[in-house]
């Protein structure tokens, strides 16, 4: 026989018993779709980790001023830890692979948000925060900091899009002034930041104020009022940016050698994108690795349902078998026939399972607020997996039909 009537002739045998075929494909279904919504949901998982960790590029190195734990009973205390003015100075010119340094510095001042009662925050920052950051004027709306704002200290200030729009709702504050403990600052531009990156991972950098680093060690010179303690800190963050990245691993390990030497008391802590990249990927592959096991069992169990339903099929049949050897076909043409129904049976189980597993990866990602990738290199596996299943869970059945006497199928009843 032709393909086409191999095929037109495994279609009519299965939609004569269509209730039955459903549920046999249904195995297959679930499975195929399984697969495809676990993926989905793991690359979209991924990419999403994967792009806050990459946001500020990989040829960056964080370093963090850590507060000490403190046991003084006192009212007021001073502490003095963390990221020093020598260590900015020491990276930017010791370090031959380091091309920048971006600081940053927490003021513990804050303004309320009349509409949302909600607290923001001013930061202080170097002129370079944008190129840094990946940051970008909204809408080009004003300026950034220059050089001179930094050498003159300008009361001026940059504020975040969303904490301009939480003040100011959706008036310009270009030129406006926000006051705080006594000082006024100009705003002369808003910042946008597409990642919605967060410094320390709390503070949306489209949620806080900017001042220059210069403008707030003017005001409050070292020591920032918090609460009842005074802290002593030149900066919160350094941000050391790596010229080539084939080398950042060993400027890594130069900065903690430093750390560990001026920093005993261990008050600074280093983060390394690289390091949390690759580290980030391999769990990742591990994740994706499980998550696709599991939903293949589905495929499993599907598999062992067809097998199942062809047996159970080839029972019912044994007479038509029994009609057709003996009107001449060959045990080679039963068993194309037979393993025909299955591979059909287990491609548009695939088929459909593929399209359940999209609307499954889309709906999670609509009512779940999850990230989801729909990769089109597992689409194409699941199918053929599902036409594999057909071949491997179809052969038996196709070869015990072929094996039938032609004389006992014609007695069965």
């Amino acid at each position: 026989m032709k393909v086409h009537e191999i095929i037109i002739i495994s279609f009519e045998s299965l939609w004569s018993h269509p209730f039955r075929a459903i549920l046999a494909g249904l195995g297959v279904v679930f499975g195929v779709g399984a697969v495809i919504a676990m993926l989905s949901i793991s690359e979209g998982a991924k990419q999403a980790s994967l792009k806050q960790i990459e946001v500020l590029g990989v040829n960056k190195i964080l370093l963090k001023s850590e507060k000490p734990e403190t046991t003084n009973s006192r009212v007021y205390t001073t502490i003095e830890f963390g990221l020093t003015k020598a260590d900015l100075e020491h990276f930017n010119k010791s370090f031959e692979n380091v091309n920048g340094v971006l600081p940053i510095r927490n003021t513990h001042l804050h303004i309320e948000s009349r509409r949302e009662k909600e607290k923001i925050h001013l930061f202080a920052c170097g002129i370079n925060l944008l190129s840094f950051t990946k940051s970008r004027l909204f809408q080009n709306q004003g300026r950034f900091f220059s050089r001179i704002d930094e050498e003159r200290k300008a009361p001026v200030c940059i504020i975040g899009k969303n904490a301009a729009r939480k003040l100011y709702d959706f008036d310009n504050p270009i030129g406006k002034k926000i006051f705080l403990k006594g000082n006024s600052f100009e705003i002369i531009g808003i910042l946008e930041n597409p990642y919605s990156y967060s410094l320390s991972g709390d503070y949306d950098l489209n949620d806080l104020i900017f001042t220059t680093i210069g403008t707030a060690q003017a005001i409050w010179r070292d020591t920032i009022f918090n609460g009842s303690i005074f802290i002593h800190t030149d900066y919160d963050f350094l941000y050391v940016r790596v010229e080539d990245e084939q080398n950042i691993m060993n400027t890594s390990k130069r900065i903690r050698k430093y750390l560990k030497a001026k920093h005993p008391e261990n008050d600074v802590s280093i983060e390394v994108p690289f390091e949390l990249l690759k580290q980030q990927q391999a769990t990742q592959k591990i994740f994706s690795i499980v998550m696709a096991s599991i939903a293949s069992l589905s495929l499993l169990i599907g598999g062992i349902g067809i097998m199942n339903i062809m047996l159970a099929n080839i029972y019912e049949r044994m007479r038509e078998i029994g009609t057709r050897r003996a009107l001449g076909a060959t045990r080679n043409n039963i068993l194309i026939q037979f393993l025909s129904e299955s591979v059909l049976l287990t491609s548009f189980g695939g088929v459909l399972g593929i399209l359940v597993g999209i609307g499954l990866a889309k709906l999670v990602e609509v009512y779940g607020n999850m990230p989801t990738v729909i990769s089109w290199m597992a689409v194409f596996i699941s199918l053929f997996v599902s036409i594999i299943i057909g071949i491997i869970f179809g052969t038996f059945p196709a070869w015990k039909a072929a094996r039938l006497h032609p004389i006992e199928a014609l007695r069965h009843e």
